[in-house]
């Protein structure tokens, strides 16, 4: 990011860190600018941990739309892709358990988007890096004040921001192999009006794909469409206190024709993209809104107030093979059937005469709700050649996760695969967890002036 404030308050999660590094204090940002976690690069020196930004316009100059590729510039994080277009997302940082990237706090502009972050964080859903400014890395201590999952690291997305200029256009397509499309459009602007200045930006993003895993028996391959919109609006008031006021809404819909089955060794070393006639049914949407309204302001030099009120849902439905009936002579777990020939040729869906049984799939919907209020308070103070900058934030937040299950049997005679078989709806569960977090950090300067080199220790 090129303007932001020094420091950024936002987030919150229990725990005090201590660093000392020697830095040049940063610049003080020409406007009042929209919040972020690390703010500009030279702030990276300052942090009590270590951070790595990536700007949007590398990874866009070469192309790159999977965080996979993106993140692997980044020190200390791993990316486990699942479906070689980055829908799926498995972030490590520093070793945690990267599964689901339920150890890493995900945000979106400084704003928790892990569908519940608390009471299911390893659910199906990442940002998507393609429509992204810059994604920000943050490692160690330096996370402890963003949270829940302070040990694990935070992934900071940013999106979009409004350009500071009267009018801005940009539009990027691409098209590739296997039907591949990628569409970045928005326009954006700010207007100076008698009750203060006002900004818009309009961004679409789209992603499909007819896929390169080719399904036996259906003539089509297991691709994806993805719909991004996105709508900011800002304003900055006329008047004594400079202010600003930032609203975003954004939205996803998500298709594919994702699945979990895999394929035994030798079919694997034969044709690496085959998928078998079993998982025709695997069926993966999801749907999600997010909106946040962010007030910041800055009374005098000396004072910095940020609030930020956050509303996101997110519901996935993920119908997908998920074992064999049980029957005499074949195995029911898919890991198990894939080394056994009766099991196998049953989930080929060989059509030779003997080849009965019966698979099942497992309509999983999850729906889930994160909502809350996050605020910091900065006072920078100065006693003799010690300058000190403190922060307090305080969040509070709710979210819940739950859903239902159904099985649906597919009976298979002689290979040939018949239709499929509702059964009852059963209960995933319900989560909820209601939580408060806060921290404080004191940034201590010594040394000459502020033009000069000082020492920074974050406490």
């Amino acid at each position: 990011m090129k303007s932001a404030l020094p420091l950024v308050l936002l987030i919150a999660a229990n725990g005090i860190a201590l660093a000392q590094t020697t830095a040049a204090p940063a610049p003080k940002a020409a406007q009042l600018s929209p919040l972020t976690v690390t703010g500009i690069v030279p702030d990276l020196f300052e942090l009590p941990g270590s951070a790595a930004v990536v700007a949007g316009e590398d990874f866009r100059a070469r192309g790159y739309t999977n965080l996979k590729q993106i993140a692997a510039t980044a020190p200390g994080v791993f990316v486990r892709d699942e479906d070689g277009f980055g829908n799926f997302p498995n972030i490590s940082i520093r070793g945690v358990d990267g599964t689901r990237s339920a150890k890493v706090t995900l945000m979106e502009d400084g704003i928790l988007t892990a569908p519940s972050p608390y009471s299911a964080p390893n659910a199906y859903y990442s940002p998507k890096s393609g429509r992204m400014a810059g994604i920000e890395f943050l490692k160690g201590s330096s996370q402890v004040m963003y949270g829940p999952h302070t040990t694990g690291g935070v992934v900071n997305f940013l999106s979009t921001p409004i350009p500071t200029e009267e009018r801005r256009f940009f539009a990027r397509l691409t098209a590739g192999s296997y039907g591949n499309v990628f569409n970045q459009t928005w326009l954006g602007g700010v207007a100076q009006t008698e009750t203060g200045k006002v900004g818009a930006l309009v961004e679409l993003h789209t992603q499909l794909s007819d896929g390169f895993r080719r399904i036996d028996g259906v003539g089509r391959r297991s691709g994806y469409t993805l719909t991004e919109p996105m709508v900011k609006l800002s304003w900055e008031p006329t008047g004594g206190l400079r202010q600003r006021f930032e609203l975003k809404v954004g939205q996803t819909d998500f298709d594919a024709d994702e699945s979990y089955a895999g394929l035994s060794e030798a079919d694997l070393r034969a044709q690496p993209d085959r998928r078998y006639a079993s998982s025709r049914f695997d069926h993966h949407v999801a749907e999600q809104w997010r909106t946040y309204l962010k007030w910041s302001a800055e009374p005098d030099k000396s004072l910095r107030l940020d609030s930020a009120l956050y509303f996101n849902r997110f519901d996935r439905m993920w119908d997908k093979l998920d074992g064999i009936t049980a029957a005499p002579g074949l195995r029911s777990n898919i890991g198990e059937a894939l080394v056994h020939a009766p099991s196998l040729a049953l989930l080929r869906g060989d059509r030779v005469a003997g080849n009965d049984g019966s698979f099942y799939t497992n309509k999983a919907l999850r729906q889930h709700e994160a909502y809350g209020w996050q605020g910091a308070v900065t006072k920078r103070l100065e006693a003799g050649a010690v300058r000190h900058e403190l922060t307090a934030g305080l969040r509070i937040h709710r979210d819940d996760a739950g859903g239902s299950n159904q099985r649906t049997t597919y009976a298979v005679d002689d290979g040939v695969i018949g239709a499929g078989t509702p059964g009852a709806v059963s209960s995933a569960g319900y989560q909820e967890t209601v939580a408060t977090a806060f921290f404080v950090e004191d940034a201590i300067r010594t040394g000459r002036s502020p033009s000069g080199p000082a020492c920074a220790t974050n406490t």
